[in-house]
């Protein structure tokens, strides 16, 4: 399992409801959390819980559907004001879950059909959302149409006929197959363009991905890598090439596109990159205009991954920023820009993804609000105090900060990536904010730090990182200059650190295990876990009981164990956006007091809990 994948897919994994009442820092859930003043920063309530959207689709009340590939996967419904009401699929294999879903359609009884990338089939839900049937294996036969490889488009025509792009690695077959609601198959048409049998000819594909229907049935299909969108009638007969191979405008480069078409004809084409942009043509393929532009406000566009409609026949664009999270940007059928909806925000005491959370000994809570590009610092009491940093990869500055720490007096540590030089550097920071010092692990007897999502910060300065590329952890002083490199030939992919109370460190691996180990010598001390996570991330000690608290990126699941490794008896947790649920459960951290504060990355929160799982 690639760290560096699930690190930037992190993002909205929902599952069912939870009777557990917690405190939230950071923006309170609609619908969602308890009313009776539980939120410590009562800044309204957050709307949205989704990490990323790749695909939307709407049904006849006006619901949005929401394809989130982050983490697994997920479908999260939204209601007409966009609000998040419930969850379709969670992620996984079993019926009625998913992996990495990319597109979805609806039919006119309100079926909602899943293209489930992942498990290399096709889904159908009931509108109350209850699985109904599933159709598709994976596989490369171009003579079995229920073998699927790569499935990179899903659309529905007036009849509710289901048309799925696939194309096949090893037998090259780029297909359009038609499939009824029951899963049979209709018809197909398309064939691969070798470049040596009829290069670019009509009906030929290279690569395929995007696919839209018109009111009138007829199919555009995205041939990306020849530059074009190609145009059938429900039969698969050839109609009419529409843009070419170039950056230009009116021209579609060799990356994903999305591809849309309003109600009036007009055709909408969105490209990830080279640039990011979503071009509009007329309905006979003549090019018109582009819709807003590339850039970081929230009218633009980072990485436009594909276009909707809503009822009202206003513009849902899928716009991907860090990773696969994101936001919806909707636009007005006359495109106008209306809003952008996402989980969390920007504004004083708002988070945007947060991975990580530390408290120093005076009660402070700090986080490592990713999405801002920024540290977020409140009281003991939940009062927002202070943000500090920008984005960029100067001094004080973040581009993807993914842990943070504090020492006793109050400086703070934060790891990010810088980018442009390839590296991971630790920056340290007063308890106000100001810049002190940065490093690298590459001067003295340390390693260059090229792949890492955790530190742990001892309460005298000295700093350990988790070093994924090297499978160690480093020491450092509280300067920056090494002390030793620990876990050597015991770690695989040390991913997060918690100080234990007795001269011991506990590390999440990627191998599914916690490792404890000596902090002087590195020498490994016991190991736990096996067998018990999906993939275990964020951990964290115990001040009072010495208890170790492990909690599941995936499973989004928090286990207790005793300072042995003993697995106890207390969990909580689970797949969703309600109190007491996670979303991409990233960093965690111990108070003095013992009480437990996670970031709770897709739902752009930082929820805080007793020992028990429940509110303090």
């Amino acid at each position: 399992m690639n760290v560096r994948v699930l690190v930037l897919g992190i993002a909205a994994l929902i599952l069912s409801a939870c009777s557990f009442d917690v405190n939230l820092l950071g923006n309170k859930g609609a619908g969602a959390l308890p009313s009776d003043g539980d939120g410590l920063f009562p800044l309204g309530e957050q709307k949205a819980y989704f990490g990323g959207s790749v695909a939307t689709a709407v049904d006849s009340l006006g619901n949005v559907y929401v394809a989130d590939p982050s983490v697994g996967g997920s479908i999260t419904v939204l209601n007409a004001q966009m609000a998040t009401v419930r969850v379709l699929a969670s992620t996984g294999s079993a019926d009625g879950q998913v992996s990495s879903p990319n597109g979805m359609v609806i039919d006119s009884n309100d079926n909602v059909y899943v293209n489930d990338y992942g498990n290399f089939r096709i889904q159908k839900f009931d509108s109350s959302g209850t699985f109904v049937r599933k159709w598709g294996v994976s596989g490369g036969d171009v003579n079995n149409p229920f073998e699927f490889n790569v499935m990179s488009g899903i659309a529905i025509d007036s009849n509710d006929n289901i048309y799925v792009l696939n194309m096949n690695g090893p037998n090259h077959g780029m297909e359009v197959r038609v499939f009824d609601t029951d899963g049979n198959l209709v018809r197909k048409w398309g064939q691969w363009d070798d470049g040596v049998t009829c290069p670019s000819c009509d009906g030929y594909f290279d690569s395929i991905y995007g696919i839209a229907i018109d009111k009138d049935d007829y199919v555009y299909v995205g041939d990306y890598m020849k530059g074009r969108i190609q145009k059938f009638d429900s039969l698969g007969v050839h109609q009419l090439n529409i843009g070419s191979p170039g950056s230009g405008a009116g021209q579609i480069p060799n990356v994903f596109i999305g591809i849309a078409v309003a109600s009036n004809g007009t055709i909408y084409v969105s490209q990830e990159s080279s640039p990011p942009r979503i071009q509009k043509f007329s309905a006979a393929g003549t090019y018109v205009s582009e819709l807003s532009s590339a850039g970081s406000s929230s009218s633009q566009f980072v990485r436009p991954w594909a276009i909707g409609f809503d009822r009202q026949g206003n513009i849902l664009v899928s716009d991907l920023t860090n990773g696969f999270a994101g936001a919806i940007k909707k636009f007005s059928a006359s495109e106008t820009f209306i809003a952008a909806i996402q989980s969390g925000g920007n504004g004083n005491g708002q988070l945007n993804k947060p991975f990580a959370v530390a408290i120093s000994k005076a009660g402070f809570v700090v986080g490592a609000d990713s999405g801002n590009y920024r540290v977020a610092k409140w009281d003991a009491d939940g009062n927002w105090l202070l943000n500090f940093g920008s984005q960029g990869w100067g001094n004080g500055q973040f581009t993807m900060p993914v842990s943070i720490g504090a020492d006793d007096l109050g400086n703070i540590y934060v790891l990010d990536y810088d980018q442009p030089n390839t590296r991971i550097k630790v920056q340290k920071f007063s308890n106000s904010g100001t810049f002190i010092r940065e490093w690298d692990g590459s001067a003295g007897a340390g390693t260059t730090i090229t792949s890492s999502y955790g530190l742990a910060v001892a309460g005298n300065g000295d700093v350990y990182v988790a070093d994924v590329s090297h499978a160690k952890i480093q020491k450092f002083d509280t300067d920056g200059n090494h002390i030793a490199d620990l876990g050597v030939g015991t770690l695989a992919m040390p991913v997060n650190i918690a100080l234990g109370l007795n001269s011991n460190l506990f590390v999440t691996d990627g191998t599914g295990k916690v490792f404890e180990l000596d902090t002087t010598s590195g020498a490994k001390l016991g190991e736990f876990g096996s067998g018990l996570f999906t993939f275990p991330w964020g951990i964290t000690v115990s001040p009072v009981t010495g208890d170790v608290y492990v909690g599941d990126l995936v499973a989004n699941t928090i286990k207790q164990f005793s300072a042995a490794g003993i697995l106890g008896s207390i969990s909580w947790g689970g797949f969703g956006f309600a109190s007491g649920k996670f979303s991409a459960l990233a960093g965690m951290a111990s108070d003095e007091n013992g009480f437990i504060y996670t970031a709770d990355n897709s739902n752009s929160r930082i929820q805080k809990f007793n020992g028990l799982g429940v509110a303090f």
